[in-house]
């Protein structure tokens, strides 16, 4: 092998190389900055959880503290009824019109 084909050999090697470490370098940046935005997204979801947790303690020591069943806390079912052969849905009468 000559010497001019050895310097291109070595080279080549070289940028090689300093392409591989620029690819890892690119690919780590881009993993912390996923691992980042989950992180974010993790504690958001936490955040909702805690808020919901906090809502349903609320509705129970309300409901606790009023002694109130909880279905009377929630919208009355409605009864089906059977018009000129059309089912509808009817709220039942739940005393407070």
């Amino acid at each position: 092998m000559d010497v001019e084909t050895s310097e291109a050999i070595e080279q080549l090697g070289q940028r090689i190389d300093a392409v591989e470490l620029s690819l890892r370098h690119e690919f780590r940046a881009g993993l912390a900055e996923n691992r980042r935005h989950a992180e974010v997204l993790i504690e958001s979801v936490r955040d909702d959880i805690r808020m919901l947790a906090e809502g349903f303690a609320t509705l129970t020591a309300i409901e606790a503290i009023a002694e109130v069943p909880g279905d009377r806390l929630r919208r009355p079912r409605p009864t089906p009824v059977r018009a000129e052969g059309v089912i509808a849905d009817v709220p039942e009468d739940d005393g407070r019109r």
